[in-house]
C-alpha cells in the first residue's frame, strides 16, 4: 500500500512538472514581428501645436530569463521610424528603443507585461520646449497580450499604453523635453512556433 501510494505521488509529480514546463512555453520563445504607436500630447508644445507622434518599427523579443512558472523577463530590440503631423510641416524621427519586459503569463495563451525602455532617436524639428538633433527616447508602458493559432503557427497581438519621453540630457538648449501617453498595438509571429504535420 505504502509502495503503491509513493508510486502514484511520483507520477502525479512528474506529470505536474512536464505541464508546468508546457504550459509557459509561449513566453520562452523569440518572436518578431510589427509594433505601432499612437502618442497622445500632454500639452502644446509649439506655437498652438499638439506634439502627436505616429510610431512605426519592427519589433524582436528576446526571453532572458525562461521560467517553468508564469513569470518570465524578455529583452526586445524596437527600431522605429516617427512621424509628427500639423497642419503645414511634418517632421520626422527615427531611433532604435530597447526594452525589459516582465512578463506575467495568466495562462498559455495570456499574459500581462509591464515594460521599461529608452534608447537613442533623432528629432529633425527645433521646438520652444525640444532642440532639434539626438535625443533619448524613454518609457514606461502596461500591456497585455494574446497568443493565438494563425496557418499553424502560434503569433500574438499586443496591446500597450503607457507614457513617453523625449530629450536630450542637456546637450542642446532648449530642453524641457516632450511627454506623450502612448497606445500601442502590435502583432508578433513566434519563431520556431509551427505545428507539426
Amino acid at each position: 500500500m505504502r509502495r503503491n501510494l509513493i508510486f502514484t505521488l511520483l507520477v502525479f509529480y512528474l506529470g505536474h512538472s512536464y505541464c508546468q514546463e508546457d504550459k509557459y512555453k509561449l513566453i520562452n520563445k523569440l518572436s518578431a514581428g510589427e509594433l505601432t504607436e499612437v502618442g497622445i500630447s500632454f500639452f502644446e508644445y509649439e506655437d498652438g501645436k499638439k506634439y502627436t507622434p505616429i510610431i512605426i518599427g519592427g519589433f524582436f523579443e528576446v526571453p532572458l530569463y525562461k521560467t517553468k512558472n508564469f513569470f518570465n523577463v524578455s529583452v526586445s530590440i524596437f527600431p522605429n521610424f516617427v512621424l509628427v503631423i500639423h497642419e503645414k510641416i511634418t517632421t520626422y524621427e527615427f531611433g532604435l528603443n530597447v526594452r525589459t519586459n516582465l512578463n506575467f503569463a495568466l495562462n498559455e495563451y495570456n499574459v500581462l507585461r509591464v515594460m521599461i525602455g529608452s534608447g537613442p532617436q533623432y528629432f529633425d524639428y527645433s521646438t520652444c520646449r525640444q532642440a532639434h538633433g539626438f535625443l533619448f527616447s524613454d518609457y514606461l508602458l502596461v500591456g497585455y497580450r494574446r497568443y493565438f493559432l494563425l496557418n499553424d503557427r502560434y503569433c500574438n497581438f499586443d496591446f500597450e499604453i503607457g507614457y513617453r519621453h523625449i530629450s536630450n540630457a542637456g546637450i542642446n538648449k532648449p530642453n524641457d523635453g516632450i511627454n506623450n501617453m502612448i497606445i500601442g498595438i502590435g502583432f508578433n509571429v513566434v519563431i520556431n512556433s509551427k505545428l507539426k504535420q
